[in-house]
């Protein structure tokens, strides 16, 4: 504290002060605007009125050097950071660099990796158009040939019906084995009119229209 905040502080005018301490008061004047130095005589005596120490010249000169020895220090902790610096900067842009070549090798890599995936699929796609083209044929001719059968046997199947369906069939033995009309129909001669089925011998006897008459085996 120096004199000026003590005298501010204590409520007290320039010659109030001066009277406690038992000095003039153009001293305390001087003492404020740093016109005079704070000796160690008034020191001592406003500890003793007002209980306050006082920044000495001494004080404030041990202050003063402190302060230029922290600032001194500050200043040479600056300049070996400046100094410092660069070999940072430079550190941190090969650190960037090193990263960038890094990331384009793995980029390289990637890009590489999907082109052989691509390839492989590409590949594949084509090998399986060209064994379905192959196999195309076989089934289109497998294709025809089931519908072929199916219309075959959808064109004989009313056939046999119409010719059944003008047949008087007589079964003279039921023991075991079965037959539709429609198979004994297909077995039989044309203009056949009666036909007798006999299970037991394997026989189909058969007369026609104009009275002939023959025999046919139901299962070879």
């Amino acid at each position: 504290m120096n004199i000026k905040e003590l005298r501010t502080k204590e409520g007290l005018s320039q010659s109030a002060l001066a009277k406690k301490l038992g000095i003039a008061t153009s001293a305390i004047g001087h003492m404020e605007n740093g016109r005079m130095k704070v000796s160690a005589k008034i020191a001592n005596k406003v500890k003793e009125v007002f209980g306050v120490v006082l920044d000495t010249e001494a004080k404030v000169e041990k202050a003063a050097k402190t302060t230029a020895k922290k600032t001194k220090a500050a200043a040479q902790n600056v300049e070996k950071a400046v100094k410092k610096a660069p070999a940072k900067v430079k550190a941190a842009e090969k650190k960037v660099e090193d990263k960038v070549v890094a990331e384009k090798i793995e980029a390289k890599k990637a890009a590489a990796k999907t082109t052989r995936k691509a390839k492989t699929a590409v590949k594949e796609a084509a090998t399986k158009v060209e064994k379905a083209v192959k196999k195309a044929p076989a089934k289109a001719k497998a294709a025809v040939k089931k519908t072929a059968t199916k219309v075959e046997k959808a064109v004989e199947k009313p056939a046999a019906k119409a010719k059944a369906a003008k047949l008087t069939i007589e079964i003279q033995s039921p023991l075991g084995g079965s037959i539709t009309p429609e198979e004994i129909a297909a077995k039989l001669p044309k203009d056949t009119t009666n036909v007798y089925v006999r299970i037991d011998e394997n026989k189909l006897y058969w007369v026609k229209k104009n009275g002939e008459t023959g025999s046919i085996e139901i299962w070879d």
